[in-house]
C-alpha cells in the first residue's frame, strides 16, 4: 500500500518544480534566438535533474523507503549547497571584476564575439560602442582589434570590429588588427604581441560583457597586463545562456588555471 506525501513536502515539492520550471524556460529563451552552446545546455539539464530528483523523492516517500528518502536528501543537500556557494562566488567575483574603471592613456582591447553576415552580433556591437565611447573621451588611446574567423563566419571578427569603430569616428591608424585568436586566452595574448609592436601601454581597457571582464582580467594579469574594465551590457535573451557559460569557464581556469 502506497503511503500519502506530507503536506510540507508536497509545498516543497511544488515550489521545486516550479524553479526548475523556470530555469528550463530561463536557459531556453536564447534558443529562440539562435544562441545555443553549453552554458544553456547545461542549465536545462540542471533544471532537469532538480525535477528529477524530486519526482524520485516523492515516489520513494509513496513507497515508505524513508532510509533512502534521507540518503537521497543529504546528498541532494550537500551537493546544492556546494553549487550555490560556488555560483555566489564567482557571481560576485563577476560583479567585483566589471567594477574598475581605466586610467587615461589606457589601450583598448576589444575582445571579439560572433559576427553574422559581416555584421557584428548584439554583443559585439555593444562591446564596440563601450570601445569607441572611450576611445572619443581619449583621442591618445589607441586599440587593438582581436578576433579571428570562427565557426559559419566570412571574415575575421577583428576586421568588422575595426570597421565599426572606423564608422565610430576612430582613426584607423589608432587600430591595430589581431585576426587570429580563437578564445579569450589567444584573444589577450595576440593582442600583448600587437600591443608590444606599437609601442603602446600594457595598461588595457578590456571592452567585453560585464560578466566576462572577471576572467579576461586574470588572463590579462598572467599575460604581464594592467587590466581595467569597459563593461558592455549582454543582451537579456542571452544572458541566461552566457552566465552560465561563464560559470562553467571560470570553474575550468580556477581548476586547471
Amino acid at each position: 500500500m502506497q503511503k500519502k506525501e506530507g503536506g510540507g513536502w508536497r509545498i516543497v515539492k511544488i515550489l521545486l518544480l516550479c524553479l526548475s520550471g523556470g530555469l528550463f524556460v530561463w536557459f531556453l529563451i536564447p534558443v529562440f534566438r539562435k544562441v545555443l552552446h553549453i552554458g544553456n545546455l547545461a542549465g536545462m539539464a540542471f533544471s532537469f535533474l532538480l525535477a528529477g530528483y524530486v519526482l524520485l523523492v516523492s515516489k520513494l516517500k509513496r513507497m515508505g523507503r524513508s532510509q533512502a528518502v534521507r540518503t537521497l536528501h543529504i546528498l541532494a543537500g550537500t551537493a546544492g549547497t556546494a553549487a550555490a556557494a560556488w555560483i555566489v562566488f564567482f557571481t560576485v567575483c563577476m560583479r567585483m571584476g566589471a567594477a574598475s574603471s581605466p586610467p587615461e592613456q589606457a589601450t583598448v582591447i576589444v575582445l571579439g564575439c560572433q559576427i553574422k553576415n559581416g555584421r557584428p552580433s548584439r554583443s559585439l556591437a555593444r562591446r564596440i560602442q563601450a570601445a569607441a565611447a572611450y576611445l572619443r573621451e581619449h583621442p591618445e588611446a589607441c586599440c587593438v582589434a582581436s578576433g579571428g574567423q570562427g565557426h559559419g563566419e566570412n571574415q575575421p571578427e577583428a576586421e568588422v570590429i575595426s570597421v565599426c569603430l572606423q564608422r565610430a569616428g576612430i582613426a584607423p591608424q589608432r587600430i591595430a588588427l589581431e585576426t587570429h585568436s580563437t578564445n579569450t586566452r589567444e584573444n589577450l595574448q595576440y593582442s600583448l604581441q600587437r600591443i608590444r609592436e606599437n609601442g603602446w601601454s600594457t595598461q588595457v581597457a578590456l571592452a567585453t560583457d560585464a560578466y566576462h571582464q572577471f576572467r579576461a582580467a586574470r588572463i590579462a594579469r598572467k599575460w604581464g597586463m594592467e587590466p581595467y574594465a569597459l563593461p558592455a551590457k549582454t543582451p537579456w535573451y542571452s544572458f541566461s545562456a552566457c552566465y552560465g557559460r561563464e560559470l562553467l569557464s571560470l570553474t575550468k581556469e580556477f581548476l586547471l588555471g
